[in-house]
C-alpha cells in the first residue's frame, strides 16, 4: 500500500521494510524507504497524508564517527608542532 501511494506520486522505491523491536523482533509502526537516485526524492518530505494516515517523513541520521584513541608509552615518539 505504500509502495502504490510513493509510486502514484511519482517516486521510484527501491525497497521498503517494516523495523522490528531490537529483542523481542515485534513489528514497529515505522518503515525504511529506499528510493532510487532522482531529481524529485527530496519532494518526499513534503508528504503530510499517505492512505489517509498522517505521516511523518524523517532523512536517515548520519552515523557518528568515532576515532581510536592509542597509549602512548614514550613521549618522544610524540611530535608536537607547536
Amino acid at each position: 500500500m505504500i509502495k502504490e501511494e510513493l509510486q502514484a506520486k511519482w517516486h521510484a522505491i527501491r525497497q521498503i521494510f517494516n523495523v522490528l523491536h531490537r529483542t523481542t523482533k515485534e513489528k514497529l509502526p515505522l518503515y525504511f524507504v529506499d528510493l532510487e537516485l532522482q531529481a524529485n526524492n527530496k519532494d518526499i518530505f513534503n508528504i503530510k497524508y499517505i492512505n489517509h494516515v498522517n505521516v511523518a517523513i524523517e532523512a536517515p541520521y548520519k552515523k557518528k564517527k568515532y576515532c581510536r584513541v592509542r597509549e602512548v608509552k614514550d613521549l618522544d615518539a610524540l611530535k608536537i608542532n607547536a
